[in-house]
């Protein structure tokens, strides 16, 4: 899987906004504020094409964060076309990132973004290239799957990091200046694990499970 793509080269706030988390000297996760560096879409594509992309089943993970709703929906219709007409069957899923924590706005998808953004991306791409939706625990993620198996729109659903606040309400995050960041690992999974629960309850899409930390979880 691609780290999530976005239409323009981003900085982000720095590759190094990653810090372990440790309880009782015994580490348990990780706070991230990364803010989705890397290159453009373009750029990526581009290096796909010449290094020999072909061949490899990859998922990629798209996002558009900035710009009005319109030109979002417009932004992700060209990346899926694109991926689409140039690299064809070599892509395994298209996921549309819909839940970055650390992004500048700061401001999720709403649910009628969130189920727009995967229309687009399932109109945009052949039947045999399956979307998956990323969403967060911050997110109604129930009403936003329950709308996506009704419409046919996601085959699955991933689950991004839990918001520092979230996890810890008390307590500042060392990248408080970036928004609190996003935890991740076995300490997010009372909200990730009760996310997968749901989701399975409410709908019949499968769900990736987050949060795997040790062979036990793998079980579970």
């Amino acid at each position: 899987a691609t780290k999530t793509l976005t239409p323009d080269r981003r900085r982000g706030n720095g590759w190094l906004k990653l810090q372990p988390l440790f309880e009782n000297g015994k580490l348990v996760g990780w706070v991230n504020a990364l803010g989705m560096p890397g290159p453009s879409f373009e750029e990526w594509l581009f290096d796909a094409l010449v290094d020999g992309f072909y061949g490899r089943n990859v998922v990629v993970s798209l996002a558009v964060v900035e710009g009005l709703f319109w030109s979002r929906v417009a932004q992700i219709q060209a990346m899926c076309r694109d991926l689409e007409s140039l690299l064809g069957n070599q892509i395994a899923a298209v996921e549309i990132n819909l839940s970055c924590p650390n992004t500048e706005n700061g401001r999720l998808p709403s649910t009628e973004e969130a189920v727009a953004f995967c229309k687009i991306a399932k109109l945009s791409c052949s039947k045999s290239i399956p979307v998956i939706a990323k969403l967060s625990v911050a997110q109604d993620y129930v009403a936003i799957a329950k709308l996506l198996e009704r419409e046919k729109l996601a085959e699955a659903i991933s689950i991004n990091s839990v918001p520092w606040r979230m996890v810890f309400p008390d307590r500042v995050s060392p990248f408080a200046q970036y928004g609190g960041g996003g935890v991740s690992g076995q300490i997010a999974q009372p909200w990730t694990w009760e996310m997968v629960k749901q989701i399975a309850e409410e709908t019949a899409i499968p769900v990736i499970g987050a949060s795997i930390w040790n062979e036990g979880d793998a079980e579970k």
